[in-house]
C-alpha cells in the first residue's frame, strides 16, 4: 500500500479541495521527525480518516496542521521563490556590501580600473581626497572594512550613511583624474 500513488486512490480529487499536503523532508531539510507528510486542514483527524482511510493510511505518518498555517506556508514558500530568482539573476564582478547591500557601480568602468593599476596614477588621485575621505577609502578598499566597521572606528562621530557618502563622493573625485 506505501508504494501506492496517492493521486490515484479512491477519493482523491474530493480530498484535494479540502486537504493539502506536502512531504516534511522536503520542505524542512534536515527532518528528523516520525511523521513524513504535513497536511493541511480544516477538519480533525477523526473526519479525516472516516472520509478518506486509504489516502490518510498512505500518508501515514502525517502531522494535521491547521487551515491557517496554509497562508503562512504559501508566503514562505513564494518568498523563497523569489530569493532564489533574484540570486540567479543577480550577478556583479564586485557582489554586494554584506552590510549596506549598495553596489559600487563605479568601479565597473573601465577607465577607473584601468587607472588603478597605474600605482601613480592611484597616488594622484589619492592626494586630490581630503584626509578624512582618504583614511575612509583605504580603509574600506584596502583594508576591506565594512562602512559600519569604519563608523564605530571614528568612535561614532559619523553615521554609517555619512561615512558611504563620504566614499561615494571620493570616488567621483578620484574618477575625474582618472
Amino acid at each position: 500500500m506505501k508504494n501506492t500513488r496517492i493521486s490515484s486512490l479512491e477519493n482523491y480529487e474530493q480530498f484535494k479541495e479540502v486537504c493539502s499536503f506536502f512531504r516534511l523532508e522536503d520542505e524542512y531539510p534536515g527532518w528528523t521527525g516520525s511523521e513524513k507528510y504535513g497536511i493541511i486542514t480544516e477538519l480533525n483527524e477523526t473526519e479525516l480518516l472516516a472520509e478518506y482511510p486509504a489516502i490518510m493510511n498512505a500518508l501515514s505518518p502525517y502531522i494535521i496542521l491547521d487551515a491557517a498555517f496554509a497562508g503562512i506556508r504559501n508566503e514562505f514558500v513564494n518568498c523563497d521563490r523569489r530569493f532564489k530568482r533574484n540570486q540567479e539573476n543577480t550577478e556583479s564582478m564586485f557582489a554586494f556590501d554584506e552590510e549596506t547591500e549598495y553596489h559600487h557601480a563605479e568601479l565597473l568602468c573601465p577607465d577607473f580600473t584601468d587607472g588603478l593599476i597605474d600605482k601613480e596614477a592611484l597616488k594622484s588621485a589619492m592626494s586630490c581626497l581630503t584626509a578624512v575621505q582618504r583614511r575612509r577609502v583605504e580603509q574600506y578598499f584596502f583594508q576591506e572594512m565594512s562602512v559600519y566597521a569604519i563608523s564605530r572606528s571614528e568612535n561614532g562621530s559619523a553615521s554609517p550613511k555619512s561615512v558611504w557618502e563620504s566614499i561615494q563622493r571620493a570616488l567621483k573625485q578620484m574618477k575625474k583624474i582618472f
